[in-house]
């Protein structure tokens, strides 16, 4: 048995879900849940989003199937905090590998739900989750060390992000330019001690998370960005 959470699911012939699993000792992985949309599935109620699942599945292939399901614990998630769940869910989907086993990913999901389900303020848990992921997956841009010269960054100077290098010094620039990914030293620098301590801070962090990430998404739209636009 391993703890596991319901990435996406979708019907599979007649009755049955095809699952895709996020679980703590296995990473992603597919399962087939026969019966599962039958009215009289024992599993029925449990394999829902945002339930922590103890499961047990058979099969060595790329499709296994789900033997066992209890579940643990619900988090129960509303309005856009709901919609910040999928946005977690997508983001694991996308940036980690099949099958690619990093426990500590799993903890950091499970700490995040719960934070979405005490509400905690919105931008610094996703950001936080974001910024951990990356960690996890060796995806690292130096937040400290020009990216050409390796020389530290002066908090006074500007720089601009290029996510697969780093800080790139701009020596002609005298003032930010975000949109650019044009940034200060000073915010730099505090940022990477994850110093998110003005709406300032904050949006430029995003806007670095973004960027670092998408090579890593590609090029599909995320699904649960459109329902934060929307609503």
């Amino acid at each position: 048995m391993t703890p596991a959470f319901i990435l996406h699911r979708w019907p599979f012939q007649e009755t049955s879900m095809l699952l895709e699993l996020f679980t703590r000792d296995a990473g992603r992985v597919r399962v087939i849940a026969k019966g599962a949309r039958s009215a009289k599935n024992k599993w029925r109620g449990a394999l829902q989003a945002f339930t922590e699942l103890d499961v047990l599945y058979q099969g060595r292939g790329e499709l296994a199937t789900l033997t066992q399901a209890d579940s643990l614990k619900s988090y129960d998630l509303q309005g856009h905090f709901l919609y910040s769940g999928f946005y977690l869910n997508e983001l694991v989907q996308r940036v980690l590998p099949e099958r690619y086993v990093n426990t500590h990913v799993f903890d950091d999901y499970r700490h995040t739900l719960g934070l979405l389900q005490q509400k905690v303020a919105l931008e610094p848990v996703l950001r936080k989750f974001e910024w951990q992921l990356l960690q996890a997956m060796d995806i690292n841009i130096d937040w400290l060390n020009e990216a050409e010269c390796g020389e530290p960054l002066h908090a006074s100077r500007f720089y601009q992000l290029q996510p697969e290098r780093g800080f790139l010094l701009q020596p002609n620039v005298e003032t930010e330019q975000p949109q650019a990914l044009i940034f200060s030293g000073q915010n730099i620098i505090a940022m990477a001690d994850f110093q998110l301590d003005t709406e300032q801070r904050l949006r430029y962090f995003k806007w670095i998370m973004r960027a670092v990430l998408q090579p890593h998404i590609g090029s599909k739209p995320l699904q649960s960005r459109n329902l934060f636009s929307q609503n």
